[in-house]
Order: structure tokens, then sequence, then C-alpha cells
């Protein structure tokens, strides 16, 4: 609500908390990175990184999108993660993620080089992705919107592939969808 109410541009703001459900909401504020409580190290450097690249620029409005922290619409360069596949840290193209899913404690990712089997949770993968280009729909699924075909009531197809939307997950993915102009 604080930051509503600032003037534009504003301060550049990091939003932390421990409610998912208001990640949607810090989408439609001038915010630099939305963090998930319980923080991981990685991912609070990730976004002090991005915080700092902001403060070299002149204002939040001329700030462009950049490799780091890309808009929806904006081009996406290089970004990568590195996750651990056959004992040994693979690379992994943010854009070539089609989608990720839950199997136990493994996470299966579909890329465009095939599928990588990662010792690892979701919370841990979301900390690390771009946010607002990746969506949880299930509790075993998430998507990368990039990759996203259609939406049903109950579906979604990403690359070919038909996914269940969980009904917890529903009202959170329509509403991003709906911020993000998809719907």
């Amino acid at each position: 609500q604080l930051a509503q109410l600032l003037p534009q541009p504003g301060p550049r703001i990091i939003f932390t908390t421990a409610h998912a459900n208001y990640a949607v909401q810090s989408y439609e504020l001038p915010a630099l990175d939305y963090l998930l409580k319980p923080i991981s190290f990685e991912r609070f450097v990730q976004a002090a990184h991005r915080a700092r690249a902001a403060l070299s620029q002149p204002t939040p409005a001329a700030t462009p999108a950049t490799p780091e922290a890309p808009e929806m619409g904006g081009a996406v360069g290089e970004e990568a993660l590195f996750v651990r596949h056959d004992n040994r840290l693979r690379r992994v193209l943010v854009a070539d993620i089609y989608y990720v899913e839950g199997q136990k404690e493994y996470l299966m990712l579909y890329t465009g080089s095939g599928k990588i089997l990662t010792l690892q949770s979701f919370r841990k993968l979301e900390e690390l992705l771009p946010p607002g280009r990746f969506a949880r729909i299930h509790k075993s699924y998430l998507i990368n919107l990039r990759h996203l075909e259609y939406v049903e009531r109950t579906r979604v197809q990403v690359h070919g592939t038909s996914l269940p939307i969980g009904e917890t997950y529903r009202d959170a993915f329509m509403e991003l969808l709906r911020y993000h102009k998809f719907v």
C-alpha cells in the first residue's frame, strides 16, 4: 500500500513477503524484484545485483530491460541457471525451459534440448527464475509463460503438452494472465 502512495518515479523497491499470493500485486508496481521468504542467499544476491544495476541507471522510467531482469515482452538474452544433473552442474538457458514437473523431491525440467532431472525443490527453483516469466499452475507444474499456447478452464497447453491447472493455483494464475494482458 505504501508503494502505491509514493510519487512516480519513486524509489526502487524489492518486495519481501512470506505470502506468494502478493506476487501478482507487486507486478502492478515499479518493483525491482519480489523475494519469497525464507529467502535463500543466492536469491538475495541476485536481487542485490539487480538493485545495483538499477541504481546505476538514471531513473526507473528510463531503465531498459537487462539480461538479468527482462520485461515480459523484452528480449531474453542469454539468461541461464545451473542445476545439478548427473553429478555435475548443468547450464540451462531460462528461455529454453518449457515447463517443470515435480516428481517427489526431484524436478524434471522440459527444455528445448531435452529433459533434465534434478534434485531440487520448486521453492528453490522459483527463487532462481526471473520473476513474472514463470507461473505455478499446479502443485506439480511450473510453466514458462513464453511457451504457453492456450488456456482452458482446467488445462493449459505448453509446447504441445497439455497440463492440468490445480484448483488452488487457478485464481492467481488467471490474475497473472490478466495483468500481462493475455486474457
